[in-house]
């Protein structure tokens, strides 16, 4: 009689055993609401008389009664059928804890590829107060509420792709419970449930399992849960020895939908009994609370036993013959072995390949270290050897080694000093300016040559600096006079500056190379010091400038009348400036276009010409020469003042036609000029259609929405005729005409 012996495989194992939590394969941590993976081990509570749900964080439970009785939240069912244990993470203390299990997995789909999680929870949240109320008063932290997590991980602890690989429940929310205790809506609970994961896009691969029961950060608001796990293939062949019927079960705790080949027919149970005549059934399981997440596992029922035999050969052993089938690479195969008397048997043979693998090691030495023993090999100066050494599964390897020289070094190392501080260099002060060779070891011990220089650096600041009226001024020409009404502009052209600090007397401040200060509002002379800090190649200097602030004149002027007419273009100059003791220039266009000159303080001008009209511009400059010290010069600051007069013609105009079409152009009749220059304040104007029948009447017209507008009322197109007079201080108006209406 033939012996079948399961091999394992030389690499950690491919499913969980939860119950198992001191395998190097299962991790335990603890930690708080903020800080979950705070610490590595399991934690147990030593006060007295505190046991059952209440103690320990981390525990086995096979007692499939042990929520009965415990308190306000009842579990219907902690260990799910066909299991005799479960591990409970947390407690029903809600002493601000987390508890969580790290689990490592090393996928091999041919031995599962398919892994379930089967869980329950319970959380005291406080989310329910808003729903149906309740006697306690205080919510959940909503920044760190009571929380649950399941999470598949890769190696380095960051989550993997995919919407399926995460299931998570906080106590802030509203959906994904099962039941709230009637008592105090402020507990909810998810029933036993299950949750899968597929493996078959990381066979090969290390991954992580990471289940997770945090409190919240309020008192007694806890969160802990039950679990198992279960691992199996997607596909799979079951049968049993001369048996008409078999039964097929799906992992615990999903919807169901199986089916037949052939068969469109569909049931919706965990397990079915179907014949051994080598059918394949197919079941669909999508998770009860995501149904957006589905897999389908497949079974073939056959009527003989089922054997499976896991191999694991080297390299250097292919191909390699198993009951007289020779493989020549790994495979995961069924072969049927026909017996004497009885059943076939149905052999799943499973065969792990350890590769011959190629590497290299290299090694790097000083120059003086020749010569060295590497790997057996002996060096005199670089070079490498290929040689072949076998594991310890029997496999070769070909290594290639290579020995390295590493390089002599020469390096210059220039320090710059600032003026007054120490000259330190490795740990020695050398009390100034020096230049030495020394020899220093490298990173890898190999000696090289250092040239070294400690200098001090040149502190001199040379500061460019202008202000916005006499342009740009060098550092020679200090002091600096400006007038009160002007800005000073600055900018500092360091070498090497990297950082400034520019301030000004009275608490004005600036940084960057560039800078830009109002001067002070004064009736004397003043001087305000201008200082600045610049930093270049960390150190510090500084340069200080005086400012002399000038009193500026401020010019402002009016004129009368207001609205010269062109009968009488001419006005009188009120001149506002201050201070009296200004020179005055005045510049105003003639009415040519040319430019007079006037130097009084308030002349009255004149416009010449044929009734001249229109704007004019005139530009008064106030200037005031200071002679005082301690200016070194007199020094001249001037404002200007300009406005526009408008002289006005005394002539109006007319129009024949209004056209009022909605575009705002010429769209109501107006009196060319009457508003505008406001010559004729008493006027009256009266429109008749062609009948004689008046349309329009308006007096003492001041305003040009005044005018008339023919849409409003609506006027037929067609010829009016209108009356206008007017009186004013240049005398009486009075004229007769026709308005063609045209749209």
């Amino acid at each position: 009689m033939s012996t079948y012996f399961d091999i394992p495989p030389y690499r950690e194992g491919p499913c969980i055993a939860v119950t198992d939590s001191y395998s190097s394969m299962a991790l335990p941590y603890v930690g708080t609401p903020v800080e979950p993976y705070l610490e590595l081990g399991p934690r147990s509570t030593n006060r007295p008389g505190v046991t059952g749900i209440y103690r320990g964080s981390h525990t086995v439970t096979t007692n499939p009664n042990a929520e009965t009785g415990s308190g306000q939240m009842i579990f219907p069912r902690i260990i799910p059928p066909g299991d005799d244990a479960v591990l409970r993470l947390g407690n029903r203390l809600g002493d601000w804890e987390s508890a969580s299990m790290l689990y490592t997995i090393t996928v091999d789909t041919a031995v599962s590829d398919l892994l379930v999680v089967k869980y329950t929870v319970a959380m005291n949240d406080g989310i329910w107060l808003d729903i149906g109320g309740g006697p306690e008063m205080e919510h959940a932290d909503s920044v760190h509420p009571p929380h649950f997590c399941i999470e598949l991980l890769d190696d380095t602890l960051g989550p993997l792709p995919g919407g399926c690989n995460r299931v998570e429940l906080n106590g802030m929310s509203v959906d994904g419970w099962d039941a709230l205790d009637e008592r105090n809506n402020s507990y909810s609970r998810r029933n036993l449930t299950g949750k899968f994961f597929d493996l078959r896009p990381y066979h090969g691969q290390r991954i992580r399992l990471r289940i997770t029961a945090t409190d919240g950060a309020l008192n007694n608001r806890w969160c802990y849960a039950y679990y198992n796990t279960e691992c199996l293939k997607q596909s799979d062949v079951v049968g049993g020895c001369e048996v008409d019927s078999i039964t097929l079960a799906a992992p615990f705790g999903f919807s169901y939908r199986w089916w037949r080949d052939g068969d469109p027919s569909t049931d919706t149970v965990q397990s079915i009994t179907v014949p051994t005549d080598g059918a394949m059934w197919h079941c669909t399981i999508a998770d009860r609370h995501d149904p957006a997440c589905t897999r389908t596992i497949h079974r073939r029922a056959i009527g003989g036993p089922l054997v499976e035999v896991r191999d694991t050969v080297v390299e250097n052993q292919l191909p390699y013959t198993f009951r007289g089938f020779t493989f020549r690479a790994a495979t995961d195969t069924t072969i049927f072995l026909p017996a004497a008397t009885g059943c076939d048997t149905m052999l799943r043979y499973h065969l792990h390949v350890w590769h011959n693998r190629s590497t290299r090691l290299v090694r790097s030495y000083c120059p003086d270290a020749w010569p060295i023993t590497l790997g057996g090999h002996t060096f005199t100066g670089p070079d490498s050897v290929i040689t072949t050494y076998t594991d310890i599964h029997g496999a070769d390897s070909t290594v290639t080694i290579v020995a390295l020289e590493l390089p002599e070094y020469e390096v210059w190392d220039t320090t710059v000093f600032c003026p007054g501080s120490p000259f330190v260099w490795c740990d020695i002060d050398f009390g100034g300016p020096v230049v030495f060779d020394t020899v220093l070891p490298t990173a890898q011990g190999c000696d090289s040559l250092v040239h070294v220089a400690l200098v001090l650096r040149d502190s001199s600041v040379v500061p460019r600096i202008w202000h916005s009226v006499d342009g740009w001024q060098w550092a020679d020409t200090v002091p600096i006079v400006l007038c009160s009404n002007q800005r000073l502009s600055v900018v500092d052209s360091t070498l090497g500056a990297q950082a400034w600090l520019w301030s000004l007397d009275g608490g004005d401040s600036a940084t960057g190379r560039q800078a830009e200060f109002n001067s002070v509002a004064t009736e004397t002379i003043v001087c305000e010091w201008l200082t600045l800090v610049v930093t270049a190649y960390g150190c510090d200097d500084s340069l200080s400038v005086p400012v002399y602030v000038v009193p500026a004149p401020t010019a402002a002027f009016a004129w009368n009348p207001e609205t010269p007419c062109d009968l009488a273009p001419e006005v009188q100059m009120i001149n506002y400036s201050r201070p009296d003791s200004c020179l005055w220039q005045w510049l105003v266009t003639r009415s040519d276009g040319g430019t007079d000159t006037l130097a009084e303080r308030e002349p009255v001008y004149r416009w010449e010409g044929d009734l001249p009209n229109g704007d004019f511009d005139v530009t008064l400059i106030a200037s005031i020469t200071a002679y005082q010290p301690p200016l070194l010069s007199p020094h001249t600051c001037a404002d200007t003042a300009r406005h526009t007069v408008t002289v006005a013609t005394s002539l109006l105009r007319f129009p024949n036609l209004v056209t009022p079409n909605g575009d705002g152009v010429n769209d109501r009749w107006e009196v060319v000029n009457l508003v505008e220059q406001g010559q004729y304040p008493m006027n009256e104007l009266w429109i008749y259609n062609g009948w004689g029948v008046l349309v329009f009447h308006a007096r003492n017209i001041r305003r040009r929405d005044e005018f008339w507008d023919p849409d409003s009322p609506r006027m037929p197109d067609g010829t009016y005729f209108f009356r206008f007079q007017a009186r004013g201080e240049h005398g009486i108006v009075r004229h007769n005409g026709t308005i063609e209406v045209l749209r």
